[in-house]
């Protein structure tokens, strides 16, 4: 958990998670669970071949929550080059 944010995972797959990211600080609400407020998505962008940010409309941010989700989006990053089912290397084709 950073100073601003977290992340949780929103939805789990074979190769590459989806997370959510949510504000540390909890909204209280009449007859409502106190709760967190999603600021956003990172999401596996297959175009780009890396995680991305996805914010939620209408969020506005400063450097510190920027900051965050770059240092997780690093996270990811290495996390998935030393994840040996997720390389992008397919040992089954054949040099050329």
């Amino acid at each position: 958990m950073g100073k601003y944010i977290h992340f949780e995972v929103c939805e789990e797959k074979p190769k590459t998670n989806c997370y959510k990211v949510l504000t540390n600080r909890l909204i209280i609400e009449s007859g409502v669970t106190p709760h967190p407020i999603l600021l956003g998505l990172i999401e596996w962008y297959p175009t780009w071949r890396q995680y991305t940010f996805f914010p939620c409309e209408d969020t506005v941010w400063n450097s510190g929550c920027l900051t965050e989700i770059i240092d997780f989006l690093a996270e990811l990053k290495v996390n998935k080059k030393l994840d040996p089912c997720c390389s992008s290397f397919d040992s089954s084709r054949k040099a050329r």
